[in-house]
């Protein structure tokens, strides 16, 4: 007859525990969105974005647009941990659940406008992979978010600065001065576009 090792836990706390510990992965994956896609279904999303969105942008700006956009893991991993590590400094009572990052379609400037921005923000570009093959194509912008409640107690999602204390205060909708005016906004843009890079290693 085998002997069950439990460390000193019975077999009942112990499938107990177990089932505790798949049971949160389930309400985790069920209740914050992760989860598989079909192929097809990719497939048929992102040929639609190139049939109707990109091809009216390329059709009206005379230009071959990006259509993906790539950054790596461990700077997406360094963004999210700032953002965290941030507001807690600020405000230890902010948990991962307060915040999120809201993607913003962007899109570089061309001609003039953009050799003024590389002369006026040279850190930005610095280091980067940002060359005068980006000029004029669509981008994103990542930004953080909190979760803040109205004068109605009615809560959403607004876009702070973790670098900057008056954002984290209640808003009534609309834009922020502080956040419009802040000298350094945490941001995060930088990422591989293709077209210019090699479409090779696209899937869809």
């Amino acid at each position: 007859m085998k002997t069950l090792i439990t460390m000193g836990k019975s077999p009942m706390f112990l499938l107990v525990n177990f089932i505790i510990f798949v049971n949160n992965n389930y309400l985790y994956d069920k209740y914050y969105k992760v989860s598989n896609m079909n192929s097809k279904t990719i497939h048929a999303l992102i040929k639609n974005y190139r049939e109707n969105q990109l091809n009216a942008i390329s059709q009206n700006m005379g230009i071959t647009d990006a259509h993906s956009v790539w950054f790596d893991l461990p700077t997406l991993k360094n963004f999210i941990s700032r953002i965290e590590s941030e507001s807690s400094n600020i405000n230890s009572e902010i948990t991962e659940h307060d915040l999120g990052i809201r993607l913003y379609f962007a899109a570089y400037p061309q001609g003039q406008e953009w050799t003024d921005m590389k002369t006026q923000d040279p850190d930005f570009f610095l280091n980067n992979p940002l060359t005068d093959d980006y000029a004029g194509k669509q981008t994103l912008i990542m930004i953080p978010t909190l979760k803040m409640a109205d004068d109605k107690e009615n809560v959403y999602d607004y876009d702070f600065n973790p670098l900057d204390e008056t954002t984290f205060s209640q808003r009534q909708g609309g834009h922020s001065a502080s956040t419009a005016s802040a000298v350094e906004t945490m941001a995060l843009n930088h990422g591989s576009l293709i077209p210019p890079a090699n479409p090779i290693v696209e899937t869809y």
